[in-house]
């Protein structure tokens, strides 16, 4: 209290009440990897969608206080690396894959048509928004 008391020291009317307590909370997501070896014959894992929404839900399930807003600032804002690593995984099964499977669908974002292109198999799923269904837009996401 030495250093605060000193500066109140002229105005005898100021006294020091105590603290007051604030919680902050931090978000952390974290990956973990564990490498399993399984007999593919024998084994299929299915793909689960999380919408945003449903995520924001299981989130506040947990007691996280987050936002829509924070939430989707953490899922779309920052992600460089993982767009070139997306890419990268394309191309490797471009190059190997057995069998590729494409398909597109339409949906309506913010009064403006938009496209989603799909290209993958049983082992991966790449996808890309495009604002045209046209040849030149898959040519450009099978690039």
């Amino acid at each position: 209290c030495k250093g605060f008391c000193k500066t109140l020291k002229y105005n005898k009317e100021l006294r020091f009440k105590g603290y007051q307590k604030r919680i902050r909370q931090d978000l952390e997501i974290r990956a973990v990897n564990t490498r399993y070896e399984l007999e593919s014959s024998w084994w299929h894992i299915p793909l689960w969608q999380v919408t945003q929404p449903l995520l924001l839900e299981q989130l506040w399930e947990l007691g996280i206080s987050i936002s829509s807003g924070q939430l989707s600032s953490i899922l779309t804002e920052g992600h460089e690396g993982f767009h070139s690593e997306k890419q990268c995984l394309l191309d490797k099964a471009k190059r190997d894959a057995l069998y590729l499977q494409t398909d597109d669908t339409r949906a309506r974002h913010q009064g403006k048509n938009g496209y989603c292109t799909f290209i993958g198999n049983d082992l991966f799923s790449f996808f890309k928004s495009t604002r045209s269904k046209s040849k030149i837009d898959f040519l450009e996401c099978f690039a």
